[in-house]
């Protein structure tokens, strides 16, 4: 199996889940992070910008209901941190 790149992101991503409360495990295989607060569970696939694609398999998964969120971002860890906390499941 090869291994997987990390993005440059990655780390301060991580540590910003880590910040605001979250449980963070970092993952080798379709996705990141598997983020939890609260109970609720979140697989995270960190990205370097808007332009970067999601595997083929990440696509694949994400179709058949698993809950990947892309985040490029602190500002992104934020929002799906309190969208977290309040339940919801963004987009």
């Amino acid at each position: 199996m090869r291994a997987r790149k990390v993005d440059s992101n990655h780390g301060v991503i991580a540590e910003a889940f880590e910040k605001l409360g979250c449980l963070v495990h970092h993952t080798i295989g379709d996705w990141d992070l598997t983020v939890s607060k609260y109970g609720v569970i979140r697989l995270v696939e960190c990205k370097r910008s808007a332009k970067a694609k999601s595997t083929k398999r990440q696509i694949e998964l994400a179709k058949q209901g698993w809950p990947i969120v892309r985040v490029e971002s602190v500002d992104d860890v934020i929002k799906l941190e309190r969208a977290m906390s309040a339940g919801i499941f963004p987009l």
